[in-house]
């Protein structure tokens, strides 16, 4: 996992990372983990990780026309410890598409 957060780190400090761009227009469904771990692994585990965090995601998020952003009080793992919100994101994403194709 070391050597695959390295990758991420140097993707993230790559001098075109910070380049704007066009997003698509489609349906977006951002789910985004509020839960501040008891013994925090990683930045984005703590109370000022989560804050930096909210705050890419609504940045990220105001690039889309379409969609939702929810928050959910669980750690990174979103899938494992809420399903059904995950089962939900997906039907909003598909439903929202099949709309517009209609």
């Amino acid at each position: 996992m070391a050597a695959d957060y390295q990758t991420l780190v140097a993707q993230l400090d790559a001098p075109d990372a910070a380049t704007p761009r066009t997003m698509p227009d489609v349906p977006v469904a951002l789910l985004t983990s509020t839960q501040v771990a008891a013994k925090p692994f990683v930045l984005e585990e703590t109370v000022q990780g989560k804050a930096v965090w909210k705050a890419q995601h609504v940045m990220q998020f105001a690039g889309f026309a379409r969609g939702s952003h929810r928050y959910f009080a669980t750690g990174h793992n979103i899938h494992r410890e809420d399903p059904a919100a995950i089962v939900d994101a997906i039907h909003a994403v598909t439903d929202s598409a099949a709309s517009a194709v209609h």
